[in-house]
């Protein structure tokens, strides 16, 4: 499912009795390293909520030439991950 940060209250009512784990990151060219983590992150908790860099902020931290796969693709991408809730 894919939300909004201003979305974050009305999905811990939706969750209130599971824990929620928080992960962000860039994700720009996924890879396993990046499955690895988020299964790692999983096991803290119940419920998987990943927030993703945007691509103006990457491009203020890494440069003009990222990021090199566009956001929309990379929330595609993490959504469509079974362990991404």
């Amino acid at each position: 499912m894919i939300v909004t940060i201003n979305d974050l209250a009305k999905i811990r009512e939706q969750y209130q009795d599971q824990k929620l784990i928080l992960s962000s990151g860039t994700f720009d060219l996924l890879h396993v390293g990046h499955l690895h983590y988020l299964q790692a992150a999983k096991t803290y908790g119940d419920v998987l909520i990943v927030l993703l860099s945007g691509d103006q902020r990457i491009k203020a931290r890494k440069g003009d030439d990222r990021p090199i796969i566009p956001e929309v693709d990379r929330t595609e991408m993490l959504d469509a991950l079974k362990i991404v809730d």
